[in-house]
């Protein structure tokens, strides 16, 4: 929502605005500090990474595709994210004796 346009000036997503930036750090920073916590460093590099892939591939498409994000790109976008974290946090669990 910060790094993409919306697809359109008058739709929802464009009502809604941006987050400020100091917003956006502390997000992150609390998303980072709990995944950590939650699934370990190894397993949390591995997780944002594949999750920061997603991110960078759904922006690109949402881009080139219809002009920016909708509400429903970032809904999508918060789905996929979820489902990349856990799949990393199974991986993970079965990897370990």
């Amino acid at each position: 929502m910060r790094f993409v346009p919306p697809a359109r000036p008058d739709g929802l997503s464009a009502q809604a605005g941006q987050p400020s930036p100091r917003c956006v750090t502390v997000a992150i920073l609390l998303g980072v500090a709990i995944l950590g916590l939650a699934l370990g460093a190894t397993a949390m590099l591995i997780g944002l990474l594949l999750a920061a892939t997603a991110w960078f591939f759904m922006a690109w498409l949402s881009v080139r595709q219809i002009g920016g994000h909708t509400g429903d790109v970032l809904g999508a976008l918060e789905q996929i994210a979820e489902v990349v974290i856990l799949l990393t946090a199974v991986a993970v669990s079965k990897a370990q004796p």
